[in-house]
C-alpha cells in the first residue's frame, strides 16, 4: 500500500514538474501593437477650464518602456499644467482572455484607477472613470499617430457618460 501511495505521489510530482518546464507564453500581435508608444515623447497642448482643472498651456514628457517580456508597457509622465506639476505612472497591456486592452494609472493628484483601450488603425481610444467630488466622471482620450514619431491627443470628460466636453488637446513628438 505504501508503494502505491509513493508511486502516485511521484506521478503527481513529476506531472507538476513537467508542466512547470513548458514553454512560457509569448506576446501576441495585440501586445506588439502597443510598441508604437515605446520611447520618450515630449509635447505641448492646451487645457480647458473644467470642474477638474484650470485652463491654459500644458507641456510634458512621457517615457514608455516594455516590462515583463513584452506583455506590458509602463509609461511615466511629468507634466507642467496650469494647476501645477503632475507626475503619473501607467501600465498598459492586452488581456488575451477578454480580448481587451487595459490600463491602470496613478498620479500625483491622488488618482488611481483602471481603464480600457480600443484601437482602430492608428487611432487609440483610452477610457475610464473616477469619483471626483462625490460624483462619477467619465474620461476618454483619443490618440492618433499620423507617423511613428508624432501623436496628437484629445482628452474629454463627461458628467453623465453621454455628453462629452473637451478637457485638453495637443501634440507630442518622439525623441
Amino acid at each position: 500500500m505504501k508503494r502505491v501511495a509513493m508511486a502516485s505521489a511521484l506521478v503527481v510530482f513529476f506531472s507538476f514538474v513537467a508542466q512547470a518546464q513548458t514553454t512560457p507564453p509569448a506576446p501576441g500581435p495585440e501586445h506588439k501593437r502597443l510598441s508604437v508608444f515605446a520611447g520618450t515623447w515630449t509635447g505641448t497642448g492646451k487645457a480647458e477650464t473644467t470642474p477638474i482643472g484650470q485652463g491654459g498651456t500644458i507641456a510634458g514628457t512621457m517615457t514608455c518602456a516594455w516590462y515583463s517580456g513584452g506583455f506590458h508597457l509602463v509609461c511615466d509622465s511629468d507634466d507642467a499644467t496650469p494647476g501645477g506639476r503632475i507626475k503619473s505612472h501607467a501600465l498598459y497591456g492586452y488581456d488575451a482572455e477578454k480580448k481587451q486592452y487595459f490600463s491602470f494609472s496613478i498620479d500625483s493628484t491622488g488618482y488611481g484607477g483602471p481603464g480600457t483601450a480600443k484601437v482602430d488603425g492608428t487611432a487609440w481610444t483610452f477610457e475610464g472613470s473616477a469619483a471626483v467630488g462625490g460624483k462619477t466622471l467619465w474620461f476618454r482620450t483619443v490618440v492618433k499617430l499620423p507617423s511613428p514619431t508624432e501623436l496628437t491627443y484629445r482628452s474629454e470628460f463627461s458628467e453623465d457618460g453621454k455628453a462629452w466636453k473637451l478637457q485638453s488637446e495637443g501634440k507630442m513628438l518622439k525623441k
